[in-house]
């Protein structure tokens, strides 16, 4: 029920109450009860406007954000050559190929649950695990230090910082001059951290992919 409705229910309750006295009592209800209405639909109408700008000032900010929005994204597309692009594709398929092969032999250095040959010696067995790891680190600073020109400093600095955490690893892995639990504790460390790097470097050079448009 409207405001006004009330309003028209409650004079006629005191119509009601007044045993329907008389003419004059019924024009002046329905004379003041018509300025209550009108007043009443006038606050109506007020808060009803009030709501309308209110509703359209939150459109007009959304509005403003998206545009905003919309802008950082037109500023971030990059527009590069067909040709060069193709060159850029060609480095990071190479790169993660290399650094597919590079964090195995990483991880295998010294995995948590560790395999090996009994009758082989401590000195061979660390020998032949660096000699594991040696040809993919080779390969994988390869591919990225001779190409290093030719794609974005952004996805370079990514796949930098997992070579030279793998590279610590190897450092780490040689040094065994610690309690054992030392060791490992180190170990899973590194892990956690080289997988952190890695996913770091595939968001870099999706991120790139992303902004990029050929021309």
């Amino acid at each position: 029920m409207t405001s006004a409705e009330v309003v028209a229910l409650i004079y006629q309750e005191l119509l009601k109450v007044a045993g329907g006295a008389t003419v004059i009592l019924a024009a002046l209800s329905a004379f003041l009860g018509k300025i209550w209405i009108d007043r009443i639909s006038h606050i109506e109408s007020e808060r009803h406007d009030v709501k309308i700008a209110e509703l359209s000032a939150q459109l007009e900010r959304q509005g403003v954000e998206l545009k905003a929005k919309l802008d950082v994204a037109v500023q971030r597309t990059v527009h590069v050559d067909k040709v060069q692009f193709e060159l850029e594709l060609q480095i990071y398929r190479a790169a993660w190929d290399s650094l597919f092969f590079l964090r195995q032999a990483t991880l295998s250095l010294r995995p948590v649950l560790d395999q090996f040959d009994p009758t082989e010696s401590k000195e061979d067995r660390m020998r032949k695990r660096m000699i594991a790891f040696s040809a993919p680190y080779n390969k994988f600073l390869d591919v990225i230090e001779k190409s290093k020109p030719f794609y974005p400093e952004a996805v370079y600095q990514a796949l930098a910082a997992v070579l030279k955490k793998c590279g610590h690893e190897l450092i780490d892995y040689e040094y065994v001059e610690r309690p054992i639990n030392e060791y490992y504790k180190e170990a899973m460390k590194n892990e956690e951290e080289i997988i952190a790097l890695i996913e770091a470097a595939c968001t870099a050079i999706r991120t790139r992919i992303s902004e990029v448009r050929t021309t």
